[in-house]
């Protein structure tokens, strides 16, 4: 008896897509989300397919080992971070991007401080799905905090609900840092990564 349901996923469409996704933003780096198995679909058989993305962004922390693992060498962001100090440990040691949304992550990195030196972390901002994420009122302590650690670089991300300017946090976070300081900003989900292509 066949299933009542399946889904038949073309990997040379997400190939398509992912060319697109170029075509929009030729001067941009393009990270491919394969979260959770990539949404039950098989991480590193979307891997595979969409090796020449320039980075992936998994859940936990054992889809990035994994990936590692299998030979990827891209950048991997672990979109969950760390929940302990053994998950921070596995993250240096296979050189995955940690995302940070909440203060016991913080915590947790200065007990190991300055351990933490070459690990790159994502700070990210809740601007409204209210999953993960520092609120926008508590955003610049958190990047206070990280600034007083070992660990560099960093960026910002803050997860676009739709296309509006008004929508767009992080241009007012990245004005009040102090001495007018910069961070590389990443706007993500929706139609956020075209309507930064297309202004």
């Amino acid at each position: 008896m066949s299933p009542a349901a399946y889904v038949k996923l073309d990997l040379q469409a997400a190939q398509h897509n992912l060319r697109q996704v170029r075509c929009y933003a030729p001067n941009n780096k393009v990270m491919a989300v394969i979260k959770a198995n990539a949404y039950g679909h098989g991480i590193l058989r979307l891997a595979n397919a969409l090796n020449e993305a320039d980075g992936f962004a998994v859940a936990r922390v054992d889809e990035g080992v994994r990936l590692r693992q299998a030979g990827f060498q891209q950048a991997i962001l672990v979109l969950q971070g760390f929940v302990c100090q053994d998950e921070l440990q596995l993250m240096l040691n296979n050189q995955l991007d940690a995302m940070i949304h909440n203060v016991t992550q913080i915590e947790i990195l200065k007990q190991l401080s300055p351990q933490t030196a070459q690990l790159k972390v994502w700070l990210k901002m809740d601007t409204g799905m209210n999953r993960l994420g520092f609120k926008v009122d508590d955003f610049q302590a958190a990047y206070q905090q990280l600034s007083q650690l070992a660990t560099m670089p960093m960026l910002t991300i803050c997860w676009m609900t739709k296309p509006d300017s008004n929508s767009i946090y992080s241009i007012k976070v990245s004005r009040d840092f102090p001495g007018n300081e910069v961070l590389p900003i990443q706007l993500a989900l929706s139609a956020g990564p075209i309507f930064t292509a297309t202004g």
